[in-house]
């Protein structure tokens, strides 16, 4: 059963769509990646699964619940369950408190006990008791993202959202927040979104993962799939350029023409006279796996990939 629906999720900034018609679903312990360009709507996605910028249309639901209809003690409860984790560890914590202040506050906020729970958070996710009455500064980029995971779980949420959590880190503190996060997942049968620009992290956490350009959806499947076969010339060009692989795709085109149909016609080189008037509808090319291509990459082509 799923935990977290979305279903033809819009949200707009004026007269700009940022996230069109955007469908998911994500279930209980289930790890789903979000992964595309800058500007393609994955953590416009992800604010509006919180609630943290409006959505123009569609419906967000969490165990069942209308998300975008909440209000009152509802809307408390469906935030205690839902916690983020932002980008900058060095933005994202107050420089004035303490840790322990920093990961006491949701709870109290939550009217949660608080009795011998920080140092049992502190350990959770690889710091020391001794910790929590330093502030921020006083720690290294990886430690401080530790502090803001370990404030996200502080509410005891089923679901976490996860916006570019590691990007800020170099390589090998980003290969320790990784496993962190993966051994909390088990731990706690967390469900996690996880945002990110780069499929080789994706592919390294999620179970599957949704490729978003434009703001559309046009790929969706397990990651392992959709890296090795990737049926969309866009997911298929994101996949070429995964540092130290091998696989090369045809260079995409760089024209500002605007299309009416699908998004990445611009760009595609695969792109026929019906993909720049019709929008390609998701269908399934292998089980679990979707695509949003009038021409979706053939089994040889998938193989030049």
């Amino acid at each position: 059963m799923s935990l977290l629906q979305v279903k033809d999720l819009c949200v707009d900034y004026g007269k700009f769509r940022a996230v069109d018609q955007v469908s998911f679903a994500l279930a209980a312990g289930e790890t789903l990646g979000l992964v595309g360009e800058s500007g393609s709507g994955k953590s416009t996605t992800a604010r509006a699964v919180l609630r943290l910028v409006e959505a123009a249309s569609g419906q967000i639901l969490f165990d069942d619940q209308d998300v975008l209809r909440l209000k009152g003690r509802p809307l408390q409860q469906f935030r205690r369950r839902a916690q983020m984790v932002f980008q900058d560890p060095y933005s994202s914590l107050n420089p004035r408190r303490t840790v322990a202040q920093t990961l006491l506050e949701p709870r109290q906020v939550h009217g949660l006990s608080t009795e011998g729970w920080l140092s049992r958070l502190l350990l959770k996710v690889g710091l020391l008791e001794e910790h929590a009455q330093r502030f921020p500064h006083q720690f290294s980029g990886g430690q401080r993202q530790r502090i803001a995971i370990a404030r996200a779980l502080s509410s005891q949420p089923d679901l976490v959202v996860a916006d570019e959590a590691v990007s800020a880190l170099d390589v090998s503190i980003q290969a320790q927040v990784l496993n962190l996060l993966t051994d909390l997942q088990a731990q706690l049968n967390l469900t996690i979104l996880f945002i990110s620009h780069d499929l080789a992290v994706i592919r390294q956490i999620c179970s599957r993962v949704a490729v978003m350009y434009l703001g559309q959806m046009v790929e969706l499947g397990p990651a392992e799939e959709v890296c090795q076969r990737p049926r969309h010339p866009y997911t298929a060009s994101l996949v070429s350029s995964i540092p130290g692989g091998s696989r090369t795709v045809p260079l995409v085109r760089a024209e500002q023409k605007v299309s009416t149909g699908c998004v990445f016609a611009p760009r595609c080189w695969k792109a026929q006279s019906v993909c720049w008037q019709q929008r390609p509808p998701m269908q399934e090319m292998e089980s679990s796996h979707e695509v949003a291509c009038h021409y979706p990459l053939s089994v040889e082509e998938v193989g030049t990939v």
